[in-house]
């Protein structure tokens, strides 16, 4: 009875938009009864379920981010370290017009060269810690990560492959490590030294306590018997 209320109600408000000023203005008229129902579709249309809305929540904030251009690299990490761009009226910066260009003093090693780079950490925490103090240290370690890895490619020439550059990503990692009780490697038997990261089992091995770590070597059946037994007995000399 209450929704039949509402309905009749509703009902009674569209009529009331559509036969305000009808000799006068057709064209309002007929806005007004759209607005009518378009109050009603939006009382009455169905809701999406709460597992729906959890899932849509954070969607936006686990988007994945490999490449960006200049600009978004360049806002990002303002945005990490907390820079305020608001416009001061009557200050002035002079910047120098001297054109520079700056050149490699050496070409970047090949991309194939394997690497052993870091894990960003999660810097230390204590339970009843605030959540912008926490906010505020994870953003700074991260931000002194992705300065690591610049230095990397601008200093020692290293040429890296796209990266994950969204922290909150980064924070399901740190997350799920914490809470797991083993971590498990998937690497493709093709090459299986390309896809694993020695650093993240050192990042499990600093935990307290230090979780241990499985290396999964996936499509085995694309390498002959030989190989398998090559690779099964290199990572056994490895530990």
């Amino acid at each position: 009875d209450g929704g039949r209320r509402r309905v009749q109600a509703l009902e009674s408000a569209a009529q009331l938009c559509s036969g305000a000023m009808p000799e006068k203005s057709g064209g309002k008229a007929r806005k007004g009864a759209n607005l009518g129902r378009s109050i009603m579709r939006q009382q009455f249309r169905e809701q999406p379920a709460a597992a729906e809305l959890e899932t849509e929540r954070g969607k936006g904030k686990l988007r994945s981010v490999t490449q960006c251009d200049d600009l978004e690299e360049f806002m990002t990490n303002a945005t990490l370290e907390g820079t305020d761009f608001a416009a001061r009226r009557g200050e002035v910066i002079v910047l120098a017009s001297e054109a520079r260009t700056v050149a490699a003093l050496e070409a970047p090693r090949d991309a194939s060269v394997a690497t052993d780079l870091p894990v960003p950490r999660r810097p230390v925490w204590k339970e009843g810690m605030g959540a912008e103090e926490l906010d505020e240290r994870e953003r700074a370690a991260f931000v002194g990560w992705r300065r690591y890895l610049a230095s990397l490619e601008e200093v020692d020439g290293e040429c890296l492959t796209p990266f994950e550059k969204n922290l909150e990503v980064w924070r399901q990692l740190w997350r799920v490590l914490e809470r797991s009780q083993l971590v498990v490697q998937i690497v493709d038997a093709r090459n299986p030294l390309l896809f694993r990261s020695i650093d993240l089992e050192r990042y499990a091995s600093e935990l307290v306590p230090p979780r241990p770590c499985m290396l999964l070597v996936n499509k085995a059946d694309l390498l002959s018997q030989a190989q398998r037994e090559e690779w099964a007995a290199y990572f056994q000399r490895k530990g």
